[in-house]
């Protein structure tokens, strides 16, 4: 297939105009009879040619192609077939717009859809039209009006939904197709189109070998009025309830500035000064999940309420808990525990609390991305369609009691870039299939156990830790309450520098002391080879990771948004330090350049004096 059209707004009227607006208008060339126009239009031509117009000596040039134009836009025919421009009427410019709101009052959002009703128009009555369309006309709220007067007044033929890549050219990525066949006839009773869905291939021929090779689905076309908001669906719904006749789906926060008011929970020393937890999205389905947020909140008094662009909704779920829904592609889920929460993601909240075990299970399953996407193929979904899919509430509860017969679980996470994360370096906290609960879980040797300890030694706390209100499972508070054994290991002003200097000891053994404070008699070599390991860096020592993986690796893990910084001349033996970028004030800047580096400095020059080798090259590197 090629790419959608593109064409300029005189182009795009002259595509649209037929006799029907030109008598509307009561104007124009149309709008007269066919013998009249030859005649009319050879006087104007005459006319013109009189002042001595460029402009009309070409059209009179011209003539019989415009005639010729004329005529072809003022006939019907039996069948019509055309790819119109995909191009949203709001940026086609003052003209078009004005004339698809005018003339096409339903379909005025996009000119490909204009363009059905004028191949409508083109075609004689019985006859056929065919075109390429965007999709999403065929679901979305705003294009109600539209569906119904079309499932209503015209026979469906084919639905065959094209999805992404349908087009050979890259300049159409990203557009959403469906090609749509209509016959100009009122729908019989049990009238049936074929249906196709040729959304998974990812190349054109795929799509066009699956549309000639596949059997079509016969639907019931004025059956598609009983669906939600009208959808065209290309699959039998069912005859269960909605999930919207149990349960409310809401609207996110948009914060109209989302540098300045969105931030990740470690990027701010503590939640207070006007932040809040803000939950958002998840790549997959897990119990609890995209916390990493904060929002600049300020009890929604501040900044956030005097910005242009930002939006606050949701009130009516806050403090309330649900299933939280991502609303991009295959909708992972987390559940919801009711925070703030960003307009990516949407809390499908229960009428009865009692029912989002339920609720739940038939949302991390994949029947439910299925029936979200069988009715809605947006690249994100709205809130108002999560909600609008059946749900066979017997079957979900009985599913519910089988897995959760104790109940969902409290809040847990090992995940350090979760704000519910315990603190603990090696803590676990694990679902118990057995038995149906939480229990504590084997100590994790994974590769964020060192970067939580190094994060415990520059004396970084997580916000479990700080929050004895924050509602956790019993098994996370125990991790929490363990954290309180590490504190008194971790260093008061936030520099913990890599060589012995200033009376300290060098990070490697301070980092060891805490891990074996945390591990107890379960510390060993072995146990340090593996995490190392387990880190990207087997048979080396803590001293060379610290030095040569520690920070591109804490890097990675929270973000690119690293709260520890590593400060390193870039020699193996030179000056190196971490810092806690949270307390790094000015004392604490003045204290590590000229109380840890000029000790360093000084037993440099010493070194200098005493004739050690290389020695003359690390502090002429520094300074």
């Amino acid at each position: 297939m090629n790419k959608p059209v593109s064409v300029t707004p005189q182009a795009t009227v002259a595509g649209l105009i037929g006799p029907a607006t030109a008598k509307a208008a009561n104007r124009g060339l149309l709008s007269v009879s066919p013998e009249e126009v030859g005649p009319r239009l050879e006087r104007a031509l005459t006319r013109e040619k009189g002042a001595d117009d460029p402009v009309a000596r070409v059209l009179g040039e011209s003539a019989n192609g415009l005639l010729r134009a004329l005529d072809l836009l003022r006939r019907r025919y039996h069948i019509v077939v055309t790819n119109p421009p995909f191009l949203l009427v709001a940026k086609a410019g003052d003209v078009v717009g004005q004339f698809c709101r005018k003339y096409h009052p339903e379909a005025r959002k996009d000119l490909a859809t204009c363009f059905v009703e004028r191949c409508r128009a083109f075609a004689r009555e019985g006859g056929l039209y065919a075109l390429v369309n965007p999709q999403n006309w065929l679901f979305l709220t705003g294009d109600r009006k539209l569906r119904e007067k079309m499932l209503r007044q015209q026979r469906w033929l084919v639905v065959a939904r094209l999805g992404e890549h349908a087009f050979e050219s890259p300049q159409a990525a990203g557009a959403f197709a469906a090609l749509l066949i209509f016959s100009d006839r009122r729908p019989a009773a049990g009238q049936a189109f074929a249906g196709f869905d040729a959304s998974a291939p990812r190349a054109p021929e795929e799509k066009a070998a699956l549309l000639r090779e596949a059997r079509p689905v016969l639907l019931d076309q004025l059956g598609q009025l009983s669906n939600p908001d009208a959808r065209v669906v290309l699959e039998e719904l069912g005859g269960a309830k909605l999930l919207s006749s149990y349960s409310r789906c809401y609207k996110g926060i948009t914060s109209g500035d989302l540098p300045r008011l969105v931030r990740k929970f470690w990027d701010v020393p503590q939640k207070g000064d006007g932040w809040a937890f803000c939950q958002s999205t998840v790549q997959s389905h897990t119990l609890y999940g995209g916390r990493e947020h904060v929002l600049l909140w300020q009890g929604g008094r501040g900044v956030l309420s005097s910005l242009p662009g930002a939006r606050i909704h949701g009130r009516d779920a806050w403090g309330k808990r649900g299933v939280h829904v991502s609303q991009m592609r295959h909708l992972p889920c987390s559940l919801y525990d009711g925070e703030l929460w960003d307009n990516n993601s949407a809390p499908v909240v229960p009428d009865d609390p009692a029912l989002l075990p339920a609720i739940w299970c038939f949302c991390s399953s994949p029947e439910y991305a299925r029936a979200v996407r069988a009715i809605d193929q947006s690249l994100k979904v709205t809130n108002a369609t999560l909600v609008q899919v059946p749900f066979d509430r017997e079957r979900w509860e009985r599913e519910a009691a089988r897995r959760y017969p104790n109940g969902l679980p409290e809040p847990f996470s090992d995940d350090p870039t979760q704000w519910l994360f315990h603190g603990h370096p090696f803590g676990s906290v694990v679902w118990d299939e057995s038995s149906k609960r939480l229990v504590i879980g084997p100590r994790r040797e994974d590769s964020t156990v060192l970067q939580v300890a190094v994060a415990r030694l520059l004396g970084y706390r997580w916000p479990a830790e700080l929050d004895a209100k924050m509602r956790l499972a019993p098994e996370q508070r125990h991790w929490v309450e363990r954290c309180a054994e590490l504190l008194e290991l971790a260093d008061p002003d936030g520099i913990v520098c890599l060589p012995p200097v200033a009376g300290e000891l060098e990070a490697r053994v301070r980092l060891e002391r805490l891990l074996a404070k945390a591990y107890g008699e379960d510390w060993s070599l072995n146990v340090q080879d593996r995490l190392l390991a387990a880190a990207g860096s087997p048979g080396k020592t803590l001293k060379e990771w610290l030095r040569d993986h520690f920070f591109r690796q804490h890097c990675a893990l929270f973000h690119h948004r690293p709260f520890i910084w590593h400060i390193w001349d870039g020699l193996p033996d030179g000056f190196s330090a971490l810092v806690n970028y949270h307390v790094l004030d000015r004392a604490k800047l003045e204290k590590l350049t000229h109380y840890y580096l000029g000790d360093w400095l000084h037993r440099q020059r010493e070194a200098v004096e005493r004739g050690e080798p290389f020695s003359e090259a690390r502090p002429a590197r520094v300074q």
